[in-house]
């Protein structure tokens, strides 16, 4: 019986549209504040790759990974600080990457969530990434993804010494990912 069930998992999973990024059409960026003050930034080098059915969620997954050296806020010093040892130590851990664990319904129409593990700096926590996927006005079968998450930056251990004070720079920051999906 157990058998029969994982195929059949297994068969659904494979029937799902499957989607990448087409980064050139998306992008990822974060918000986060300093001595009270908000700033933004992106990133610029990610891929995304979403299996993903609104009737088969059960089966639907997101992974997805940004390098943490393409970080910009338009701000030179904050910038090398960014990819520095005491932020996101690029050189260390050049990536971070999201997993999904569970996929379901949001409390709005075409609302999703997506529970997941992101690891940053080595560091794996759960987080929760809202998110809605729609059909995409710029290409033929391709879809469009909108979603955020909150992340404590603390809890990956992303501001060390002095900066782990949060009175100067804030502990929640915010990303938002707006991708372009093509089918695979």
């Amino acid at each position: 019986m157990g058998t029969a069930l994982l195929l059949a998992a297994t068969l659904c999973a494979a029937e799902l549209p499957t989607y990448t990024a087409e980064p050139a059409a998306s992008a990822v960026s974060f918000t986060g504040s300093q001595e009270g003050l908000k700033f933004t930034g992106n990133f610029g080098e990610f891929n995304a790759r979403i299996t993903f059915d609104p009737d088969g969620l059960a089966a639907s997954s997101i992974s997805a990974t940004v390098s943490t050296a393409s970080a910009d806020s338009k701000n030179k010093d904050r910038d090398t600080l960014l990819v520095g040892s005491d932020w996101l130590a690029s050189a260390l851990w050049p990536s971070a990457t999201f997993v999904s664990t569970a996929i379901k319904a949001g409390d709005k129409p075409d609302q999703f969530i997506a529970n997941g593990k992101l690891t940053l700096r080595d560091i794996s926590q759960e987080v929760r990434l809202t998110f809605s996927i729609t059909d995409s006005t710029l290409q033929p079968e391709a879809k469009q993804f909108t979603g955020s998450m909150n992340v404590q930056r603390l809890n990956f251990g992303v501001g060390k010494g002095d900066w782990a004070d949060t009175r100067w720079v804030a502990n929640e920051v915010v990303i938002n990912i707006e991708l372009l999906l093509l089918p695979e």
